[in-house]
């Protein structure tokens, strides 16, 4: 369950007919939701804790003169056995405040895309991992002073056992930023980290997920849905910059062109025939342990093209994962054991409803932070609607005003069909 925010250009015409679709990129650029699915405005997974108090010194703005107007609720659904009369009550419940505080909060995403370009694992492997890279040119107009690090939240799904990402500074890993070393789907939580991390201008960050899929037959690519797979490190931070999200990767067309005898050009137009054309060809691909090898390789050492920045302006790279110093082997380093659930986490409590656009009137239109005090609690009940998942839909979205913020419903439970 992710809230993003809509890029501040983003007009929809009718604030009383928001759009509220099967979430795919097809249905996106039909509806005028395209640039809003790159920023994050706050992140739930399945397991996720309730919502904790932020740092002091640190909130989410809405309202008055901050630029987003519109958010995205993007919800998650996996229902493979068709079971009929699932109730869901999910969504996300935000505490506002009148009283600013020092800095406002933001979120930085590093890892691959999510589709086939950047994520495609063997059937019956065993730790193959997929790298993504964010260089120094991604992260030159980072504010001189930096940016603190405070929460990150691992993102992958059921074929994934690690992820973590690197700060390279200087052609040297300094640290891990983050390192889940042993990753569980059905317990993911945004992590508060027990030291704070200060990030500047030039820094780079390479990031690994790692996935076994002794359990599966068939090819895993990237993409939303479950059965698919993703590769993400999100993490808060503060101040809050305006001109980079994300830094995600995938291999290049040029590289994937040495596998592949198609056509690449329409590859990253999501539903085209090029795109069509490519997917099938992996699906139908034959895996002998050699193959398997050999592409362990090709994703080890092929191109990568990198895109960083905002929804609607987006830089793209293309680049090696360069050689750099790593940690030395007797480093201790926090290693975070996703199933414990030792360290205080941030997660969204899923209170919230599916089916409809929501659009109420918030009375008092302050610039408030967002935090987990009790001065002002945007909770509307939506009347606890029947959800009925008779198809195996993968997830829907909502689009929602800021000027008539939010969300929620009666029911108070953690539901299992969320992600």
């Amino acid at each position: 369950m992710v809230v993003y925010e809509c890029d501040p250009s983003t007009v929809f015409p009718d604030d009383n007919n928001l759009p509220n679709n099967e979430c795919d990129y097809a249905n996106a650029r039909n509806d005028g939701s395209e640039l809003c699915r790159t920023n994050i405005a706050t992140v739930w997974a399945i397991g996720g804790d309730l919502i904790e108090e932020l740092p002091e010194e640190g909130g989410y703005p809405v309202g008055s003169d901050f630029d987003i107007k519109y958010y995205l609720l993007e919800m998650h659904y996996n229902n493979p056995r068709l079971i009929s009369g699932r109730r869901d009550s999910s969504g996300v419940r935000f505490y506002v405040s009148p009283t600013l505080r020092q800095y406002d909060l933001g979120y930085l995403t590093f890892g691959t895309t999510a589709n086939a370009l950047a994520i495609a694992i063997p059937p019956n492997t065993t730790r193959f991992n997929v790298d993504s890279y964010c260089p120094a040119q991604a992260t030159k107009n980072f504010p001189k002073d930096g940016i603190t690090v405070i929460t990150a939240y691992a993102h992958a799904h059921n074929q994934g056992r690690s992820i973590w990402t690197k700060l390279i500074r200087n052609g040297t890993a300094i640290q891990y930023l983050f390192n889940t070393e042993s990753f569980d789907f059905n317990y993911q939580f945004e992590h508060k980290l027990p030291k704070r991390i200060q990030l500047y201008p030039g820094d780079e960050f390479a990031t690994r997920c790692v996935y076994s899929t002794e359990n599966k037959s068939v090819i895993t690519l990237g993409g939303e849905p479950s059965t698919s797979e993703m590769c993400t490190q999100i993490f808060m931070y503060y101040p809050r910059m305006n001109n980079i999200y994300s830094c995600l990767s995938a291999i290049s067309n040029k590289s994937w062109s040495l596998m592949y005898n198609g056509s690449m050009n329409g590859t990253e137009t999501y539903g085209s025939d090029d795109h069509k054309n490519f997917v099938q060809w992996l699906l139908n691909l034959e895996w002998s342990p050699s193959f398997i090898e050999k592409w362990r390789e090709f994703f080890s050492t092929a191109e990568r093209k990198t895109t960083s920045g905002v929804a609607g302006n987006r830089q793209a790279m293309i680049h090696f994962i360069p050689k750099y110093k790593d940690l030395p082997e007797s480093l201790e380093v926090a290693k975070i054991n996703q199933t414990t659930g030792l360290m205080k986490t941030i997660g969204i409590y899923p209170v919230g409803t599916f089916s409809v656009v929501m659009a109420y009137a918030l009375k008092r239109r302050l610039y408030y932070n967002i935090i987990d005090s009790t001065l002002y609690s945007i909770n509307i009940d939506t009347g606890g609607l029947d959800v009925n998942i008779e198809i195996p839909i993968d997830y829907t979205i909502y689009a929602i005003n800021s000027k008539r913020l939010v969300f929620s419903s009666n029911h108070h439970h953690h539901s299992k069909t969320g992600n």
